[in-house]
């Protein structure tokens, strides 16, 4: 519901879909590596969500968030597409570093219980 409230106007439809989209995809992320994530994968993901793209050194990333990066990047190229047409694709990036931000955040709390 917080789309909501920061999209609050008819003609922010769009945006309320992109950031539930986001959001959703995040929280899977999360759901997925509490229960099933070791600390290796975490790893790995954390460096593949901050380059934003998976090569062949990645040989640790679990099909699943595979499966899970490739619908991110969907939706991005998806935001991207719409955001080209009305000249604002300079937003991409600062987009891309809130979900590199709050994915490395909710992902990297398991290496504090690790360290104690």
């Amino acid at each position: 519901m917080w789309p909501l409230g920061g999209f609050l106007k008819p003609d922010y439809t769009v945006g309320r879909i992109f950031v539930t989209k986001i959001t959703q995809l995040v929280s899977v992320l999360d759901d997925i590596f509490d229960v099933h994530g070791t600390i290796d994968e975490l790893e790995c993901v954390v460096n593949v969500i901050e380059r934003w793209e998976i090569t062949d050194e990645d040989d640790k990333v679990p099909d699943y968030f595979e499966f899970w990066f490739k619908t991110l990047l969907g939706v991005f190229a998806e935001i991207e597409a719409h955001v080209s047409n009305e000249g604002r694709l300079f937003c991409m990036d600062y987009a891309k570093e809130i979900v590199s931000n709050t994915n490395q955040s909710t992902i990297t709390s398991p290496f504090k219980y690790k360290e104690n």
